[in-house]
């Protein structure tokens, strides 16, 4: 009895070390993100401290928008492997997908409103361009 509690204990633990370093890799992410278009539209420090917030919000609301689909294909992680989805599960995928992306567009269409009001027109669309670069390994 008292190894199965010590590895349910134990499971338990890994799962929350991962589950916090993923979070901390994605928090690193935005960081290096949001770091990436301060410096690539070379915003004052004012600048900065007005846009910082926002960008962050925008990072928070596009991540939930892309979750939508991302949990349905992780629940259906091994029928996709496998491919051996049912008519169903396809569906249902597909049905994510396009919320999914619809949300993304309602975020991206809200943030161009709001960074609008902080920077210039032209920037906005760089702000964008430059939040979607790769990050570093």
């Amino acid at each position: 009895m008292i190894r199965i509690t010590a590895y349910r204990t134990t499971l338990l633990l890994l799962f929350c070390f991962f589950t916090v370093y993923s979070l901390r890799a994605q928090s690193d992410k935005d960081r290096w993100r949001c770091r990436h278009v301060v410096r690539g539209l070379k915003m004052s420090k004012a600048l900065e401290e007005k846009f910082t917030p926002v960008f962050y919000a925008y990072l928070k609301e596009l991540h939930e928008a892309k979750d939508i689909y991302d949990d349905v294909k992780d629940r259906y992680r091994n029928a996709i492997d496998k491919r051996q989805l049912t008519p169903t599960q396809a569906q249902e995928l597909l049905d994510s997908h396009w919320k999914s992306d619809e949300q993304e567009v309602k975020v991206r269409k809200k943030y161009t409103l709001l960074f609008s009001q902080i920077v210039k027109k032209p920037y906005v669309y760089y702000i964008f361009q430059l939040a979607n670069d790769k990050v570093p390994k």
